[in-house]
């Protein structure tokens, strides 16, 4: 499929099961961070993403070798500021100039800490030893450790058979009518984010079964006051219909498939994205499951419309030739017998060829028409690859006390897309 047109989660530290502690207390500033700050701790999180990656290459090496030289660089900042004025002298930082020696040599540590045999202890001694009477205890601790094992295998092996995929409500999905399943489509009692089973692909976007509501295309424009809905509807079942991918701009528009302002449309406020997340500790075939929200009140109170990563070019483009869009709608509708999901999307366009030298993101900024209004696109939920997290750009603003977070997307002229959010983001977004 072709995109039709031109184009939250909370930060977490890089790797906590790496365990290469880098702890810092930032001293009295004036509320000001220097650069040197900023591009030390981001160089660590770039070496600490790396290290624990499931298999490497040269590539990956040599850009171990240079976010490390990098942090030992930026670093000194901490001394010149008096956070650690006699030098630093911890164990583990010291250990990050054996991994790559160490991963040439023995292989990759996959996620390997110093602490996984404190933590494998818990689990092989501890519980199982509250499980016992306490009278001869080991007997019992093996015993235990065994048939823990052996229930272990057999899941794994149910899995590889495809044995445990689906579930209840999925099984009765397919033997039900499709009016005797009632799922609930906001999805409230879902993660954003599960690991799952299946066979290792690398994206998949799917809304779901029951959509939340319908409307014409005549009332979801007026809805949305946008009066371009048929014009980009039009635009994209143009391009979707071409095998020679013929770009609409190519054309006159009297060219496009003609489209009813009655034409059904269906309305969903979420998706589900699959993608191939190996670094990540997934199920059986290193699946990552998240969902995509799209909704006009999230839990009856604020908007939330969730933004996502759109394959748009070849990868040689910049930000790996991905756009970013914000999900204003999830729709579906059939034309001449056939089905298109596809996301209503706002354009989030990067600025310039590479990420920003102090923070090693990507810097996007909102694509504006000539109004001065933010563009709008509708693209297939196959160029969607997964949801993606904005940072605002603060610069020197200050955000007054009753600032709310939904408004963070529309409130800021330029956002830097998170790569440091998860390990999958992180090689995603190069």
């Amino acid at each position: 499929m072709t995109v039709s047109n031109r184009a939250e989660r909370v930060v977490e530290p890089a790797n906590t099961r790496c365990r290469v502690e880098f702890t810092v207390f930032l001293p009295a500033l004036s509320g000001y961070v220097p650069d040197e700050m900023i591009r030390c701790i981001s160089s660590f999180l770039d070496f600490a993403y790396l290290a624990c990656r499931p298999s490497h290459n040269t590539a990956t090496l040599l850009a171990m070798d240079k976010a490390l030289a990098a942090f030992h660089t930026h670093r000194k900042i901490f001394e010149d500021t008096g956070v650690r004025p006699d030098g630093f002298s911890l164990p583990r930082q010291h250990a990050l100039v054996h991994y790559v020696r160490g991963i040439k040599m023995f292989g990759s540590p996959n996620g390997l800490c110093s602490s996984i045999t404190e933590s494998k202890h818990i689990p092989a001694v501890k519980r199982p030893w509250r499980r016992s009477s306490r009278n001869k205890p080991l007997p019992q601790i093996l015993l235990t450790n065994t048939r823990l094992s052996k229930l272990a295998y057999t899941r794994t092996d149910f899995g590889k058979r495809g044995m445990l995929r689906g579930d209840v409500v999925s099984h009765a999905a397919d033997v039900l009518p499709p009016d005797d399943v009632d799922q609930p489509e906001h999805m409230e009692n879902v993660g954003d984010a599960q690991d799952v089973d299946g066979p290792t692909i690398e994206a998949e976007t799917t809304v779901g079964t029951r959509a939340a509501h319908t409307r014409t295309v005549f009332e979801l424009a007026e809805e949305m006051y946008e009066p371009r809905l048929c014009t980009l509807i039009r635009r994209f079942l143009f391009e979707q219909m071409q095998d020679d991918n013929l770009s609409a701009d190519d054309v006159d528009p009297s060219e496009w498939p003609e489209v009813s302002l009655r034409q059904r449309l269906s309305i969903h406020t979420s998706a589900s994205s699959v993608f191939y997340a190996p670094s990540e500790r997934s199920g059986t075939g290193g699946m990552h499951r998240e969902i995509i929200r799209s909704a006009a009140q999230w839990y009856k109170e604020f908007e939330r419309r969730d933004t996502v990563l759109i394959q748009n070019g070849p990868e040689g483009d910049a930000m790996g030739g991905m756009l970013v869009g914000r999900v204003l709608r999830f729709l579906s509708f059939v034309y001449d017998g056939v089905s298109y999901p596809c996301a209503l999307v706002n354009w989030f366009l990067p600025v310039g060829d590479a990420p920003d030298a102090i923070f090693g993101m990507w810097e996007v900024r909102p694509e504006k028409d000539e109004d001065g209004q933010r563009t709008i696109g509708l693209v297939h939920l196959d160029c969607i690859i997964r949801a993606c997290h904005l940072m605002p750009a603060f610069r020197s603003s200050r955000i007054p006390h009753s600032f709310h977070f939904s408004d963070s997307l529309t409130a800021f002229k330029a956002f830097y897309v998170n790569r440091y959010i998860d390990y999958h983001a992180h090689e995603r977004i190069l």
